[in-house]
């Protein structure tokens, strides 16, 4: 497997990958900006991680952090870590959703705090 940054060329595979999880906002990664980090085997994703970090402050924010296996997702959490870490971020924000008790367990044991519950909210601008 291999962990990287993405590229743009890897974005039609992102969003297959996304869709095909049924993941529940659409997805532009051309627009989106921040970065996203994959998890790539055999020219196929297998997990990702999106992060927008803050210019000038200690905060980064993630989400689509989706992957096909608990190793995966947690391969990508370390490879999140490091390029925040590399960035001067000292906090990672995201969300999780409040069904998905395997995802809680995990960050819970790799010494993140958790809050909630909260709904999470999507507003297009001029719409």
């Amino acid at each position: 497997m291999d962990y990287r940054t993405a590229t743009e060329a890897d974005f039609p595979q992102i969003v297959h990958f996304i869709n095909e999880l049924d993941y529940f906002f659409p997805i532009d990664p051309y627009r989106l900006g921040g970065t996203w980090l994959i998890a790539m085997d055999n020219d196929k994703v297998h997990g990702t991680v999106w992060t927008m970090v803050g210019k000038d402050a200690p905060h980064a924010y993630c989400d689509y952090w989706a992957a096909l296996s608990p190793m995966v997702a947690l391969k990508l959490l370390g490879y999140l870590s490091i390029y925040c870490e590399a960035q001067h971020v000292k906090y990672i924000h995201g969300m999780v959703w409040d069904k998905n008790l395997p995802a809680q367990r995990l960050l819970t044991n790799v010494g993140c705090v958790m809050a909630g519950p909260y709904t999470r909210v999507l507003k297009e601008i001029g719409s």
